[in-house]
């Protein structure tokens, strides 16, 4: 699921829905936080070779860099904190109501 809204943070990124693409990051962000606060070492490599393999799928830490640079800081600032008070209802519901246009 949560793949899913951070693969759809990078194709807004891609598409210059900026705003839109912050949103969805941060609701990724935040929808992974519970469960990166429970690792453990063991776990942690595999969590971070995931995080290399997601660098080149739609990483939110990689689109987040590339959006941060293009925007406005209020702007930024504003789209980063609505996506990380989504709930994942809210974030499926935001990422259906305003699709990113796919390449045909």
């Amino acid at each position: 699921m949560v793949s899913a809204i951070t693969y759809l943070a990078g194709l807004a990124e891609r598409q210059s829905q900026l705003p839109r693409a912050v949103r969805l990051a941060g609701a990724g962000v935040a929808l992974l936080e519970p469960y990166t606060h429970k690792m453990t070492a063991a776990t942690y490599t595999d969590f971070e070779n995931q995080k290399i393999a997601a660098a080149t799928q739609g990483d939110p830490d990689n689109i987040v860099y590339a959006i941060r640079t293009q925007l406005d800081e209020d702007v930024f600032t504003k789209a980063w904190a609505e996506g990380q008070a989504m709930k994942v209802e809210q974030a499926i519901d935001y990422a259906l109501r305003e699709p990113a246009i796919l390449a045909e």
